[in-house]
């Protein structure tokens, strides 16, 4: 550790049950706090280490509870002529009023601890009808700490001029609320290293000081993290691609009437609902068998690289399996008789149309 090393601690706040434990689980690349369809779940402001560099400076991350009723409490507040320190000093219930208990949690951990505050936003609602985000942003401006403002679930992926639009829009709503905020796209759902790279940089720019220096040597060692993940994961699919390239099955070949009857036979069994496919359909079946277990490897490897376990694993290698297709060649005999029932079929539709459809098919 060097003498100048810092740690720099980020608060992810946001309305209650607008996804701030996923969004703090996609950023730690790890399963942490829990994650439920309910009203204030996490109860507890928890603290995360995000980000190390080699000379021992930290980016810590710390899941807070939601905010609750924040428009009667800012009403509140104004009664008592914006007393900030009145409401984190008094003592609420949490059994009986948890929106004004989880608030205060939320907001004396960002008094305390916090460096730059990470406000979540849920972009599916309109900044008009999201009324408790004005009330939200005044209580972060009582603590006068920076605020980013996040926005989640902007929907399916769409151009960037679109996005850029949206992001503006949330923008000039805020800007009356908080003048020069920063609003930085950010999914909770979806890992993006574009996003998380503008995130670092937003938050070295409301810093200053020792804390920027720290930020920035942080940064960096973000940036080599993800270039060695990118490298590792390029290696891995070139080498599956490598290895399903070199994919052989040898076929016994036909010999004789007797082996072409039973190559026949192969080829006209699923036809008829019977067969055990033959040579050439056990040769199949072998390389399919050696691509499945391939892709699942390297899926596997890939997913690990970049910290996706336990239940994405699975449904990542389930859609995987069904995303292929072993194709063979159609052998001359075949193809011409497929070729002569085509032909047939064109020439009796050629008919019909001259015909206005009358011939029903007899040419």
């Amino acid at each position: 550790m060097t003498a100048d090393a810092a740690t720099i601690a980020l608060s992810l706040i946001s309305h209650t049950n607008a996804g701030k434990t996923t969004l703090a689980r996609t950023l730690l690349q790890r399963d942490v706090g829990e994650v439920r369809d309910a009203p204030h779940v996490t109860e507890f402001s928890e603290d995360h280490l995000l980000l190390a560099s080699p000379g021992g400076d930290e980016l810590r991350l710390w899941d807070t509870p939601g905010l609750g009723d924040s428009v009667r409490l800012v009403r509140r507040l104004q009664r008592q002529g914006g007393a900030i320190g009145w409401f984190l000093t008094e003592v609420w219930d949490r059994w009986r009023d948890r929106s004004f208990w989880g608030t205060q949690q939320a907001l004396r951990h960002v008094r305390d601890q916090a460096q730059v505050v990470l406000y979540l936003v849920n972009a599916a609602e309109s900044p008009a009808a999201a009324a408790y985000v004005e009330a939200e942003m005044a209580l972060l401006a009582w603590l006068d700490k920076p605020v980013l403002v996040l926005l989640n679930q902007l929907g399916a992926p769409r151009g960037s001029d679109d996005e850029a639009r949206e992001v503006e829009h949330w923008r000039r709503h805020l800007q009356p609320l908080r003048a020069g905020v920063q609003v930085l796209p950010m999914d909770a759902f979806a890992r993006c290293w574009v996003q998380e790279l503008a995130l670092l940089q937003a938050v070295r720019s409301v810093l200053d000081g020792a804390a920027q220096a720290a930020m920035a040597r942080l940064t960096d060692a973000w940036r080599s993290s993800r270039q060695a993940t990118f490298a590792q994961a390029i290696a891995a699919l070139a080498g599956s691609l490598a290895r399903i390239a070199c994919s052989r099955q040898p076929v016994e070949g036909a010999r004789g009437l007797g082996e072409r009857i039973k190559r026949l036979a192969a080829w006209l069994g699923p036809l008829a609902g019977g067969g055990d496919g033959g040579p050439l359909e056990q040769a199949r079946a072998a390389l399919a068998a050696q691509l499945d277990d391939e892709v699942r490897t390297s899926t596997g490897e890939l997913l690990r690289l970049h910290g996706l376990e336990g239940q994405a694993q699975g449904e990542i290698l389930a859609r995987v399996a069904t995303q292929f297709d072993v194709q063979t060649r159609v052998p001359e005999g075949k193809a011409a008789v497929l070729g002569g029932m085509v032909s047939g079929a064109l020439a009796g539709l050629k008919a019909d149309v001259i015909s206005g459809g009358l011939t029903m098919g007899a040419g």
